[in-house]
């Protein structure tokens, strides 16, 4: 236990870069410490580094998934080159902010390659730990915020404008403890840590369903089936194990005295089950213009997040490809031109069809990878990626933004990870 300490500290630091928001958001806005805005943020990933480093730099180095490395690098590469030299219709930005955003993703990904392949299930753990006190820290502001309401979605209000808060981060953060919990799960074979798993994962959804985010949700439906899909012979003999009847009985227990006693309860499912299903509604009514039932598609009919994305698709579709010239369709309108929320699309406008290629690519690789993962899973951080990826192959048509130093940060978690092998060959740089 005490020779994994320095992998724990290492493990706390990669959390800290690529999964910071939800810990930020609870120190800088929930409970104000610490300076507002961007410097919090430096500060908080300052503090990253440092515990990711290494003691010795000139220690053993692992090798990352080659093939995912050489696309991400690619593309990175491509957005540099526009950003110097094909600037958009608005202009290039320029300082240090946008330095920062190419800098700090290499940087973090070198590090990464100091962290052990055979330490994973450290990493997991940790990660587990991580997002439990995010959430437990979300919990906490809104129920000492009293403009918070039940049925209200749940979510920090930001500092500098208390009419926002950032639902999508909690319910992202909260899947994670999910698929990491249902992983340690398979990889415990004590009766009183899978109950504490088990419990964490309905916590976690507790909090899922608080958030109320159409993507996350959605998201959660479809890790649960592959899941099934692609070990069916093992969750059926897992859901009637003895151990697991027993864990089931207790939570529906817990979950039918809560409901019963509780009114508070029974009164944040159904009106969080209300708006959820009112705003799926308009998402459905905005995407396909198909009108549905009163209380689903709720008061005019629109979801103005769904018709951005509606708008995007409609330009890059009647302009874009239809009227554009050929030069403009080869090589993109230029750096950081449009933002659309639809990063798949995005690439192929602003970068053109090298950055398409180089952008979607990395994502078709990393979807080829998941597929052996689901199947025959090499390490526990793997199989993590394997599963919460699926959360951004659906955002690649639905949010985000192609060049982002928070999206990267996350894809270089992916890359260093994904796929590996604990006897994957490294590069000892000294014997000492």
């Amino acid at each position: 236990m005490w020779n994994d300490l320095k992998y724990y500290r290492q493990a706390l630091g990669i959390h800290m870069l690529w999964n910071s928001y939800p810990i930020i958001f609870f120190f800088r806005d929930g409970l104000r410490i610490g300076p507002s805005g961007s410097v919090f943020t430096m500060i908080f990933w300052v503090i990253g580094f440092l515990l990711i480093f290494p003691k010795n730099i000139f220690s053993t180095i692992y090798f990352p998934n080659r093939v995912l490395s050489f696309f991400w690098l690619g593309f990175i590469a491509v957005a540099w080159v526009y950003w110097q030299y094909y600037p958009g219709i608005n202009g290039s930005p320029t300082g240090s902010k946008e330095m920062l955003t190419y800098v700090l993703p290499i940087a973090f990904f070198l590090l990464m390659c100091y962290y052990p392949n055979d330490k994973t299930d450290i990493l997991l753990k940790s990660l587990i730990l991580y997002t439990l006190f995010a959430s437990i820290g979300l919990l906490y502001v809104i129920l000492n915020d009293p403009t918070w309401h039940i049925g209200e979605r749940a979510g920090i209000r930001y500092a500098a404008n208390t009419a926002q808060s950032n639902p999508h981060t909690y319910a992202n953060n909260a899947l994670m403890t999910i698929v990491a919990s249902m992983i340690m799960v398979q990889r415990t074979n004590s009766f009183l840590y899978k109950l504490v798993y088990l419990f964490l994962v309905f916590f976690s959804v507790v909090v899922m369903i608080l958030c109320r985010t159409n993507t996350s949700i959605i998201t959660l439906v479809v890790i649960t089936f592959v899941a099934f899909m692609f070990n069916s012979i093992k969750v059926v003999k897992a859901l009637f194990s003895k151990n697991t009847l027993k864990i089931v009985g207790g939570i529906a227990i817990i979950i039918s005295l809560s409901l019963s006693q509780l009114t508070f309860v029974t009164t944040a499912v159904t009106s969080n089950y209300q708006a959820f299903s009112s705003r799926f509604g308009r998402v459905i009514y905005t995407i396909t213009g198909v009108q549905t039932s009163e209380p689903t598609a709720g008061e005019g009919g629109i979801d103005h997040s769904s018709l951005y994305r509606v708008l995007s698709w409609k330009y890059a579709t009647d302009f874009f490809f239809n009227q554009a010239s050929i030069g403009t369709i080869i090589f993109g309108e230029g750096y950081k031109s449009q933002f659309f929320d639809v990063p798949s699309l995005e690439a192929w406008v602003n970068l053109g069809i090298l950055g398409f290629i180089f952008y979607n690519g990395f994502w078709f690789l990393l979807g080829m990878t998941n597929l052996l993962q689901y199947s025959y899973p090499t390490n526990p951080a793997s199989t993590f990626i394997a599963y919460f990826s699926l959360l951004l192959f659906v955002a690649l048509a639905s949010g985000g933004q192609t060049i982002d130093i928070s999206a990267w940060l996350t894809q270089a978690f992916f890359i260093r990870f994904s796929g590996l092998k604990s006897s994957k060959p490294v590069l000892a740089l000294s014997q000492t």
